[in-house]
Parts: structure tokens; sequence; C-alpha cells
């Protein structure tokens, strides 16, 4: 039976996700500017999402029995995220061939880092994840307490560090800057060491959390200011050391407010919705999100109001997306193995 608390953390990074990938339009206006200063503002706010996915993937690995057979573990895992990428990925060349966008040549490259849908890179990352699960899954707790702190150092040394001397090549560029896995490790980390101890923060600790959170987020807006211009992918980077804080108080309300938990109504309804099926829409919503934005641009004075541009980019985007899901249910009669093919179950 799911667990419908965690699916609506899910369903809220699941707008994140769309949110960030909205606001990019927003980026894309001058330094200085008002939109641009919304949308890196907002970016500071909303680049939790894929950490939290992280986080909740390792928090839920230690639950259920363990496999003996270590292969067979790791198999059940990357079928369960390779799958669902590749029939995407198909739908996404398909669409790239009708356009006359379509690089055959650059199809194993795209495949290979996640590009081949846009933001594929976090899938990338689980697969590479996946394969270790065995050996990160049976650290004691007093290795991950280690581990944990050495992984973010880790972390943005690489993050920093590509910068700092000056490197220009691929890998101070998206996606191969968000690629390797240890780079999101820490969050895994986390997870595994929520996972293992239970429950152990006091619901009575969330208004603390959230405080810190809000703080880590002031001051990752203000870093962000720092490396505008020279460095704006930084500036906006969800691996930029203040936004992991940010996104690991995020991890830790969550935690938190777990015993808070009444029942599903009104918003948490449809937020556990979009959660019980967050792979479908991170996997799909790139594909709507541009036509989407296109359409938008087609109404006059629109594009210069990015606060309402980038809310109902988000808003049709999810709405057309979750008519997508409804569609295909309905078309393959709720049959499981057929909606793990695009990532529904």
């Amino acid at each position: 039976m799911r667990n419908l608390y965690w699916d609506v953390w899910k369903g809220l990074a699941i707008v994140a996700v769309v949110a960030i990938h909205a606001c990019g339009s927003a980026l894309a206006f001058p330094d200085g500017s008002g939109n641009h200063t919304f949308g890196i503002v907002l970016r500071q706010f909303i680049n939790f999402p894929v950490a939290l996915f992280v986080f909740l993937s390792g928090m839920f690995a230690l639950q259920g029995t363990a496999s003996r057979n270590w292969v067979a573990g790791i198999q059940s895992r990357v079928r369960r995220l390779l799958v669902p990428y590749l029939v995407w990925a198909a739908v996404y060349t398909s669409a790239k061939a009708l356009t006359g966008k379509l690089a055959v040549a650059d199809l194993p490259e795209m495949l290979a880092t996640g590009t081949v849908i846009s933001v594929g890179y976090y899938v990338i990352v689980m697969l590479q994840i996946a394969v270790l699960s065995p050996v990160l899954e049976r650290l004691s707790s007093n290795a991950l307490k280690l581990a944990i702190p050495v992984s973010i150092v880790a972390s943005v040394t690489f993050t920093y560090g590509i910068r700092t001397i000056g490197f220009d090549g691929v890998w101070s560029q998206f996606p191969y800057n968000a690629l390797p896995f240890f780079l999101w490790l820490p969050f895994y980390l986390a997870g595994l060491a929520f996972g293992r101890s239970g429950p152990a923060l006091s619901s009575s600790n969330w208004p603390l959390l959230l405080v810190m959170g809000l703080v880590s987020a002031a001051a990752s807006v203000a870093e962000a200011f720092v490396w505008i211009p020279g460095a704006a992918d930084l500036a906006i980077s969800q691996l930029k050391l203040s936004s992991m804080i940010t996104s690991l108080c995020v991890c830790a309300i969550a935690i938190a407010l777990a015993r808070t938990w009444t029942r599903v109504s009104g918003w948490r309804r449809m937020l556990s919705w979009l959660g019980a099926r967050s792979f479908y829409f991170y996997l799909s919503h790139m594909l709507v999100l541009g036509v989407v934005q296109a359409g938008l641009r087609r109404i006059p004075g629109m594009e210069a109001m990015q606060p309402a541009f980038v809310s109902a980019t988000v808003i049709i985007t999810i709405t057309l997306c979750a008519a997508g899901a409804i569609g295909f249910e309905f078309l393959v009669k709720g049959r499981r193995n057929a909606l793990r093919w695009v990532g529904i179950a």
C-alpha cells in the first residue's frame, strides 16, 4: 500500500521540477532586469526536488526484504529506471525526427547523458546509484555519519573546483556537471541514515527546521548574486553549498512532519496523485513545456510578465501531462506492467 504522505512530497517536488524548467524563460532576460532577478530568486526556493527524490530513494531502499542476490537486486532497480527512460527517449526522438531536429550521430551521447529527454540526467545519476546500492546500503550507522560529510565535501569540491581552476571542458557544463553520482550522494546517504534510524526528528522540531531552511535559502539568494554574471550556471545550481543545505533542510522538514500526517484531502489529494506518478511527470513534462511556452508567447505582453508567464506554464503543463496520464491509464485499463512502461507505476 502506498504511503500517501510521501506521495504528497513527491507531488510537491514535481511541481517544483516543472517550475524550475519553466523559469528558464525568466533567466533569458538581461542581468539585473526584474524578470531575470525574479528567475534567480525563485530558483533558490525551488532547487530541492531532485535532492528530495534521491533522499527518498535512499530512505525507502532499506524497507522490505533485502535481496540476497546483489545482481538480481541491481537488475530490478535498473529495469525500473531504464524501461520508462527508453520508452520516453523513443517518444522524444520521434518528436525531434518529425520536426527535423534530430541528429542521429548525437543519439548515443544523448542517451548516455539523459539529454535525449532534455533533463534525463536524474535517471543517469540514479542508474549509477542503483549499481552501487548493495554496497551503500550495507554501510553501518557509524559509517554513514562519516560518509555524509565526506560526500558533501567531495560534491562541493567538484562543483566549485571546476570553476575555480577555470576548467572549460564539458565537465563544467550541463549536463556533465550534474551527472557524476557522488554529487548527489549526500542526499542518498542521508536518506539511508534516516531509513535506518526511523523518524528520529520530533514533529516539534519542524518550526526550527523551517527557519533554518529559509535562512539557508536566503543565503542561497545571496550566493547566487555573487556568481552573477560570471558564473550564471552556478548561481542557479542545485549543487552549490547553500542550495544543498537548503535541500537537506527540506528533507529534514519532511521527516519531522511525518508524524503530523492525518488524511488526504483538498490540495493534498491532488499532490498525492501527482506524486504517485512522479516519474511519469518527470520524464514527460519537457515534451509539453516548450509547446506551452510557445503558445503563451503568442499572447501580447505575456512573456514580459514572467511571474504570470511561469505560473501559467506550470499549471498548463501539469494539467496536460495529467490528462495524458489519465488517458493512458484508461487505454491500458490499469495494467501495471503497461503503466510501468511510462513511469506511472
